[in-house]
């Protein structure tokens, strides 16, 4: 059987968007590296137009991974550079991404990013919990990690403190 590639997954996963579907079971998973200790998703929403869609998902860290984040720093993310679906990840940084002109966002290796936390993605109400936005207020206070994939338009965040890794798609 082929393996599909994250761009005809995104096609893919755009068509479905626009014909009204959900994603897969588990598509909040799919950006991530296999190694990260995830556990379950506390929110997610998705939504599509003619040109672009947006996916949003927060997903717990399994315990006891926080606290080994928190501790090893950039060091804990050496070597987890590709997600499960074989995406290749930008380096890990810290957070937050830089803005040089005040507006746009950069990544670390000077990249423009698309995605962003809490973007918009029409009805966020299961992501207005609290873990969701004590990892976006961590993102944004620089006590987070991250990462971006597919030329800016994906977003991975840890936020150990929140015990929340974030996934954000806009393209």
């Amino acid at each position: 059987m082929a393996r599909l590639s994250y761009s005809s997954v995104s096609v893919f996963s755009l068509c479905l968007l626009l014909a009204g579907c959900s994603l897969p079971a588990g598509w909040e998973r799919e950006p991530f590296p296999k190694e990260l200790p995830l556990g379950r998703v506390i929110g997610s929403c998705q939504s599509g137009g003619l040109r672009e869609g947006i996916v949003v998902a927060f997903v717990e860290l399994r315990p006891g991974a926080a606290a080994e984040i928190e501790k090893r720093g950039l060091a804990y993310f050496d070597g987890l550079v590709v997600g499960r679906n074989t995406t290749t990840l930008q380096p890990w940084a810290k957070s937050p991404l830089e803005k040089p002109d005040g507006i746009n966002a950069v990544d670390s290796t000077g990249a423009p990013v698309y995605a962003w936390p809490m973007a918009g993605c029409g009805d966020r109400a299961d992501l207005d919990n609290p873990a969701s936005l004590k990892a976006v207020s961590d993102f944004d206070e620089g006590n987070a990690f991250y990462t971006t994939f597919n030329h800016g338009e994906g977003l991975l965040i840890i936020a150990p403190r929140a015990n929340v890794a974030g996934y954000f798609y806009f393209g």
